[in-house]
């Protein structure tokens, strides 16, 4: 499917886009198996790769940003449950435990 010759550097296989440099040191932006352009400089390719991406991305109709919102809630619920573990366990040391604050 792709004419890889050269090392992959970022690659969206939802969409079939591949941003890899070739033996040449020139990075290519490949869409389903044709090159669509091709770059000296990696930031413009790399511009190059989001825009393309960016656009299929909008073609489909979904909210790109929606998967990242949702693993962000995910973060933030387990963040939650961290702060609440460590305000348990810090409490349970100035109590001293089950046995009290005396020693056994």
């Amino acid at each position: 499917m792709l004419p890889s010759e050269g090392e992959i550097i970022r690659r969206a296989t939802r969409f079939g886009l591949v941003l890899e440099r070739d033996a040449d040191g020139m990075y290519r932006v490949i869409h389903n198996g044709e090159v669509e352009c091709s770059w000296a400089n990696k930031a413009l390719a790399d511009a190059h790769f989001e825009l393309i991406r960016d656009d299929l991305q909008a073609a489909t109709g979904q909210d790109p940003m929606a998967q990242v919102r949702a693993e962000q809630g995910f973060r933030d619920i387990i963040g939650v449950r961290g702060e609440a573990t460590r305000r348990r366990t810090s409490h349970e040391k100035d109590k001293g435990g089950k046995g009290g604050r005396s020693g056994v």
